[in-house]
């Protein structure tokens, strides 16, 4: 019970402060090779760092067209937030990917994917802002913080059901 509670409240959260990143009229980022998928991740960090986001590790994978990155901010929502909109700068941008798998920590961890179609719609006014957040949302899955890793491990475990 108390975990479907704090998911609730991160997810509300979440939605809200994406829903006040997303502005409209903003300016296009610039365009790159479509192809280029390695100039397009150089530009996702460095978008993500001009957002106040720590970048641990950014995984490009160009035969699935995925991009992975694992993330620092001091507020998870706020990090979700930021790191939704630079993605959706990136797709606008012209970056082929199919999907982000993203591993935010900070207060809390969590683990979370966006979906390019999502960004796409959003752009094109299919959906809203809320409704964009709402679809990361639904993915949001709350990690425990356990231990230094120094079994090996990065310290994070799925808490389950």
């Amino acid at each position: 019970m108390y975990r479907r509670t704090l998911l609730t409240g991160i997810a509300a959260g979440a939605t809200a402060i994406t829903a006040g990143c997303l502005g409209a009229g903003e300016e296009a980022p610039p365009e790159y090779d479509a192809d280029d998928h390695e100039s397009h991740g150089d530009a996702f960090r460095e978008e993500l760092t001009s957002r106040d986001v720590e970048v641990n590790d950014l995984l490009l994978d160009p035969d699935e067209l995925e991009a992975t990155v694992d993330y620092e901010h001091p507020d998870p929502q706020q990090g979700l937030a930021e790191v939704a909109m630079a993605f959706v700068e990136r797709v606008q941008g012209g970056w082929s990917v199919d999907r982000l798998e993203a591993v935010g920590r900070g207060e809390a961890a969590m683990a979370w994917h966006a979906e390019a179609e999502w960004a796409e719609q959003y752009l094109n006014d299919e959906i809203d802002a809320e409704e964009y957040g709402n679809k990361i949302n639904d993915t949001v899955e709350h990690m425990l913080l356990g231990g230094d890793g120094d079994d090996g491990s990065d310290g994070l475990g799925s808490d389950g059901d």
